[in-house]
C-alpha cells in the first residue's frame, strides 16, 4: 500500500524542517537548506514507485490482517523465519553508495522515528560541512551526495510506520 508511506515522507519533512531551523540553514551562505530540500524531493520521486518485494506479519494467524488486507478471501503463505530473520533495526550504511535490500522490522515507536531522521539529516549535513572541502579537491560532488542522501532516506522512510498498526508486528523486504 503506497500510502503507507506517506507517513514516513511527512515525518521527514517535518524533521528536515526542524533541523533547518535548530541549525539556522535558511541563512546559510552554501544554500544548504535547498539542496536537503531537493533530497527529499527525490526521496518522494522515488518512493512513487514500487518499492516493497514483501510486507509481511511477524504474528502467525491474526483475523485483524485476514479482514483488512485479504478482503474476506485470500491466502497465506507461511515462510520459514530463519533465513528471512529481519535486522534488529534499520540498518543504513551511509558510507556506501547502496543500501543492501534485506528484512527489516518497521519502526513504530515515535521517538525513535523522529530520532533516525534527525540523525539522518545531521548526517547529510555534515557530509556538506564546508570546512571539510580542499580547495584542491574540485567543487563539491552534489550528484554523489544526493545519491547517498536517497538511499538513506529511502530505507529508513520505508521503515516507519504509524503506532496505531504496532499490532502487526510488520516486516518488510524493501
Amino acid at each position: 500500500d503506497s500510502t503507507e508511506l506517506q507517513y514516513g515522507l511527512d515525518l521527514a519533512r517535518m524533521t528536515l524542517k526542524a533541523t533547518t531551523a535548530e541549525h539556522d540553514l535558511l541563512r546559510d551562505k552554501y544554500d544548504r537548506a535547498s539542496h536537503l530540500n531537493r533530497a527529499l524531493a527525490r526521496v518522494e520521486t522515488a518512493l512513487t514507485g514500487s518499492v516493497f518485494v514483501v510486507c509481511a506479519s511477524q504474528v502467525g494467524d491474526d483475523l485483524a490482517q485476514w479482514r483488512g488486507y485479504a478482503g474476506g478471501a485470500g491466502y497465506a503463505i507461511g515462510l520459514l523465519p530463519e533465513p528471512l530473520a529481519p535486522e534488529s533495526q534499520v540498518d543504513v550504511r551511509w558510507g556506501e553508495h547502496m543500501v543492501e535490500p534485506r528484512w527489516r522490522h518497521v519502526v513504530y515507536e515515535p521517538a525513535l522515528q523522529h530520532q533516525m531522521l534527525m540523525d539522518a539529516w545531521l548526517t547529510a549535513l555534515n557530509w556538506t560541512e564546508p570546512q571539510d572541502r580542499v580547495p584542491e579537491d574540485g567543487p563539491f560532488d552534489w550528484e554523489g551526495w544526493y545519491r547517498m542522501v536517497l538511499q538513506g532516506l529511502v530505507a529508513i522512510v520505508t521503515a516507519l510506520k504509524h503506532p496505531g498498526f504496532e499490532s502487526e508486528r510488520e516486516v518488510r523486504f524493501v
